[in-house]
């Protein structure tokens, strides 16, 4: 690069531009050391009598009554609340909160040349399961270049023989 001037935003258009970026980890809790996030899952972790990790004992949920369909959708509710606000970023120029995926868009749309594809490396879930497959193409499958996803060990070495049929392992091939 002889033009010291070089930015990301005004690249040729012969050059081959990679985004990189990783772990948008969908439905994974936020640490407990996360204070702002913990208050935004606050309300529905009161509602339904969840803990600080969004859990809740099945001896808890039949005290409660509710049933075990009842209870994992309770705990989805509040780990999708704390997956939301893990995957947002504050701007460092003012207190603006956009989700990630809005932050790469409004990237790649300002760049002269269009970067050839965004590579998500690791850990797209927590679980592999379905819903938090369906939240990750649903955010990420529908921006403005090629996506080339990278699995981690949430998506499916901590699922192998730990869902029916090995479907939370084997779905992430998507």
């Amino acid at each position: 690069m002889d033009n010291p001037k070089y930015s990301l935003l005004n690249a040729s258009r012969d050059d081959l531009i990679l985004l990189f970026t990783g772990d948008t980890q969908f439905n994974f809790e936020c640490v407990p050391t996360n204070t702002a996030c913990k208050e935004a899952s606050a309300t529905v972790r009161a509602k339904h009598g969840l803990s600080l990790d969004c859990g809740m004992t099945k001896e808890a949920a039949n005290a409660a009554n509710l049933s075990e369909y009842e209870r994992k959708k309770y705990v989805k509710e509040c780990l999708a609340v704390e997956s939301l606000y893990a995957n947002r970023l504050t701007s460092a120029y003012n207190s603006i909160t956009k989700p990630f995926r809005d932050v790469m868009v409004r990237l790649i749309e300002s760049m002269h040349s269009k970067p050839t594809a965004l590579i998500i490396n690791g850990d797209l879930t927590s679980y592999g399961h379905l819903h938090e497959l369906e939240s990750f193409q649903r955010e990420w499958l529908h921006i403005p270049i090629r996506i080339l996803p990278g699995l981690g060990n949430h998506d499916y070495e901590n699922n192998v023989n730990d869902c029916v049929s090995n479907h939370c392992a084997n779905r992430m091939l998507f």
